[in-house]
């Protein structure tokens, strides 16, 4: 039954991940590779990685594996608490498959004497175990304790954390019941036992009975010395060379004396065997699950690394769309990017999940499929709050250019019709405004607007320690596209009477409402407190000219 379900998960796992890849070449995140064959795009993602391989990129890429891929030094940098569980969860279990799901296929072919049961090797097993444990706590502690990553947190993220934590355990368990196990012992004297003598394998009962605590149905007498050392000459011979004491497993053995009341009724009904088949299903799940779970970023994740160190440039813009959506499957959903999300705290006040990059990452992927049009609402919104700070790019762990990908969802928005506040008051004329204002009544939150007197501007020099002093307008100008009109030029157009221009700028709906323009202000200009006005102001214009359109 276990060779069938294996072959049945490995399937599973083959069909999962052509599936996968196949979504690479046929997701678009914009309208030019949209347009493009998919014949195109599946040579032109071989080729792509073919040229990059056979270069002197491959250093590079190599170098990315190691840096970025083994030691994870992008995790470290960015949370060392996150990168002490990333590293004990994978390493231990990375480890746990070479050398022990895989021994026969690996560590007896590295280690010409290896035995599962003998020491280092029970010890290392149990110590790699403990590790993924410990790195599985850390990881709910973060994700319970963090207010953003606790936000973000999903069911796929707890069911991953629960089977690689079911996987352990289990194997943990099975390796307690085997060493109390009766069966176990009776299969290994019947396979390696030299003599059949019975009065030898009494002896062989006691002794293992004694120091290697075996539970038997028969009481076995374990304090006659004259049997011991028979027990113990005969293990020698027979037995030593690979088995060591148990309590070398040191997490098992302490689970082994926890159940040893109830050891005669888990022997009559060969508990260890049952619990053997519970943990082979569990890996078998597993390996099936992992092309349609975050955990296939396993794969995708190192595939990143060598595409992202790459710099190599490409000669179909077919690959870079193919690229694009390559690096979005290699998100681990780890929350770091949205810690360190500039306009992150206006998510605690709309709950738009697209304000934060982890989550906006879900909603590109359901664009570039086609599926839950939706979402284009809140991704949309999102999009219009980014300020393009590049933080989410510089500190994301898995190297994704977070970044490239927002911009091209902007430019494919605006292709699918929708368009920036700013945009779509600049789509109508001032007059067009005008008429609406005459005939409609301000909100009711707005009874004055400072906006309007001139009393608010004529202190204004123009010293511009506003835009020297604003986040948005540094951040802009480090991503490479400055915002159109900084803080200090707003308010000139206020001055001058041009307040329909001010409403279409880019500040007004970037504006983080920080006032650290408005505290260093030596004239005392309440500049975000008219910023703040402006885009309440323009938000109300847009709704009533939705509305009368409609």
């Amino acid at each position: 039954m276990l060779k069938y379900s294996f072959y049945i998960s490995f399937v599973i796992f083959i069909a999962g991940l052509i599936f996968r890849m196949a979504q690479w070449v046929r997701f678009d995140l914009d309208t030019e590779s949209a347009e493009q064959s998919k014949v195109k795009r599946i040579f032109a993602l071989w080729e792509s990685l073919w040229n990059h391989l056979v270069s002197a990129q491959a250093l590079l890429m190599l170098k990315a594996i190691f840096w970025d891929g083994l030691l994870q030094v992008r995790i470290l940098k960015s949370s060392p608490l996150r990168w002490l569980a990333h590293m004990s969860i994978f390493w231990g279990f990375i480890l746990l498959l070479l050398f022990h799901a895989l021994d026969d296929q690996i560590s007896a072919w590295v280690l010409p004497d290896y035995a599962s049961t003998i020491n280092p090797y029970m010890f290392l097993r149990n110590l790699c175990g403990v590790f993924v444990l410990s790195g599985i706590i850390i990881a709910l502690y973060r994700r319970r304790n963090q207010f953003i990553v606790r936000q973000i947190s999903n069911w796929m993220d707890y069911t991953a954390l629960g089977l690689i934590a079911a996987i352990i355990v289990s194997g943990f368990l099975v390796e307690a019941v085997q060493i109390i196990s009766e069966n176990q012992f009776d299969s290994m004297v019947s396979d390696y036992m030299i003599s059949p003598d019975e009065s030898e394998i009494s002896a062989l009962r006691a002794y293992w009975a004694k120091y290697y605590s075996v539970s038997f149905a028969q009481a076995v007498d374990t304090t006659n010395k004259i049997v011991l050392e028979t027990g113990n000459s005969i293990h020698q011979d027979s037995c030593a060379s690979c088995h060591s004491r148990p309590q070398y497993a040191f997490v098992s053995y302490n689970l082994t004396q926890s159940i040893m009341p109830f050891a005669t009724v888990l022997n009559a009904i060969q508990m260890d065997k049952i619990l053997l088949i519970i943990h082979y299903m569990l890996c078998f799940i597993g390996l099936a699950w992992l092309p349609f779970s975050k955990m296939f970023h396993m794969l995708t994740t190192p595939l990143n690394y060598c595409m992202a160190a790459s710099s190599q440039e490409t000669k179909h813009s077919a690959a870079t769309a193919n690229g694009k959506i390559v690096s979005l499957d290699a998100c681990t959903h780890c929350g770091v990017c949205s810690e360190q999300c500039s306009v992150a705290p206006i998510y605690r006040v709309t709950a738009n999940d697209c304000i934060l990059p982890s989550e906006k990452v879900g909603a590109v992927l359901s664009m570039a499929a086609g599926r839950h049009p939706i979402v284009l609402d809140s991704l949309f919104a999102g999009n219009a709050v980014c300020t393009e700070c590049n933080k989410c790019t510089i500190n994301c762990p898995s190297g994704i250019p977070l970044l490239d990908i927002w911009q091209s969802t902007k430019k494919e928005l605006q292709n699918k019709g929708w368009y920036r506040p700013e945009d779509i008051i600049k789509k109508h004329s001032a007059y067009e405004w005008a008429d609406i204002w005459k005939t409609q009544t301000p909100p009711q939150s707005f009874p004055s607007f400072i906006s309007d007197d001139p009393q608010t501007y004529e202190a204004c020099v123009q010293c511009s320690i506003c835009t020297q002093v604003c986040p948005i307008v540094a951040a802009a100008s480090n991503s490479g596209e400055p915002i159109d009109l900084t803080p200090q030029q707003v308010m000139n157009l206020l001055r001058i009477g041009l307040k329909d221009k001010a409403l279409g700028t880019q500040m007004v709906w970037t504006c983080a409402t920080c006032y650290m323009c408005q505290e260093n202000c030596p004239q005392h200009i309440p500049v975000a407190d008219v910023l703040y006005e402006l885009r309440n102001l323009a938000h109300a214009q847009i709704y009533l000219k939705q509305t009368g359109e409609k």
